[in-house]
């Protein structure tokens, strides 16, 4: 389903878009002597960051889905994969995945919030409560 584009829009879009490249790159930065944590980073960053990416020129609500629950996979796949003990990698893990979860959490809340009611619903609702 396609949504009238908002003012919000490219902002979270570009949030999701950086915090990906960030996963991306955080095996280097932090060097995760994980494999399971490199990999997931490498992958996951890349998910999020072309999800993000492509959504960027026109919104599409299955976008915001698809990284709602990478974002939730990220958080928890720490423990999933087993590099918990590594608490760099954790922490970078469960905080980029939050970050997303929330950022496209409140994106689809405000798509959902700002959509039109239909009025011939609401009278019929409305007239089964007199």
């Amino acid at each position: 389903m396609t949504l009238a584009r908002r003012k919000n829009e490219p902002t979270v879009d570009a949030i999701n878009l950086a915090l990906g490249v960030f996963l991306f790159l955080a095996p280097w930065i932090f060097a995760f002597s994980s494999d399971a944590a490199r990999q997931n980073a490498w992958y996951m960053g890349t998910l999020i960051a072309f999800v993000a990416f492509t959504e960027i020129g026109d919104f599409a609500e299955w976008a915001e889905w698809v990284n709602l629950t990478i974002g939730a996979w990220v958080m928890g796949s720490a423990w999933t994969l087993g590099f918990y003990a590594q608490t760099t990698a954790m922490r970078v893990h469960l905080i980029v995945g939050f970050v997303v979860v929330v950022s496209t959490t409140v994106d689809l809340y405000l798509v959902h919030r700002s959509r039109p009611q239909d009025a011939s619903t609401h009278q019929r609702f409305s007239n089964r409560i007199e």
